[in-house]
């Protein structure tokens, strides 16, 4: 088992517990994570250039250009997700849109790591959350991703599979580092099932996660 701790948290497992080790350490986690791959760019974008509506001060974006807005002190660590893609109309916006290069990862760093974990008698793992569907949403915003892929239109395709392809570098990376365990995830339900219908996601999702796996 494992999990993780948000920033407040991480203050109360502190407080209530007097560790000054990490979580993993204090519970006898039996697994570690042997760090984190993102794709590059040579040059940097202007990412707010791809948000119309203006950006709080201090917000981030992520190597994919999704930004994160900060808010009060009531949101805590929790930001508001703005999407880059959420207005393009074409293919075209999205094919000439700079894409991270997941080509020549560079993986030594990782596999030092998971040396020094497995000498632990701990097993060395990698982490790929957001794996496929989270990761395109996040670029296109759900309800228009959800809304291209049920009018079938070439733009759904081309952001799931250079997510999807984008995935399988990473995983091969992380296998060639050796990661013996890699997390894959997709928040794709809710309470009460998924949250398209199965034929949706039979279509859509699961061949481009098997790809992965």
């Amino acid at each position: 088992p494992f999990f993780f701790l948000c920033p407040d948290l991480e203050r109360v497992y502190r407080q209530r517990t007097g560790a000054t080790i990490p979580v993993e350490e204090h519970f006898g986690f039996a697994d570690r994570m042997i760090g984190f791959l993102a794709g590059r760019h040579e040059n940097p974008p202007d990412w707010a250039a791809f948000h119309p509506t203006p950006l709080a001060p201090g917000t981030t974006f992520n190597n994919y250009g999704v930004a994160h807005e900060p808010g009060g002190a009531e949101a805590r660590h929790m930001t508001r997700m703005r999407h880059p893609l959420a207005t393009a109309d074409s293919l075209e916006q999205l094919q000439a849109y700079p894409w991270p290069d997941f080509s020549n990862l560079d993986t030594d760093s990782l596999q030092r790591r998971a040396e020094e974990i497995a000498a632990a008698g701990l097993l060395p793992e990698a982490h790929m959350a957001c794996t496929v569907w989270e990761t395109a949403w996040y670029i296109r915003g759900m309800e228009q991703l959800m809304l291209d892929m049920a009018m079938d239109d070439p733009k759904a395709t081309f952001l799931l599979d250079i997510v999807t392809n984008h995935a399988c570098r990473r995983a091969i990376a992380y296998a060639r580092a050796g990661a013996e365990h890699i997390h894959l995830g997709d928040d794709v339900g809710t309470q009460h099932g998924l949250m398209m219908s199965t034929t949706m996601y039979r279509e859509w999702l699961k061949p481009r996660l098997a790809r992965v796996i």
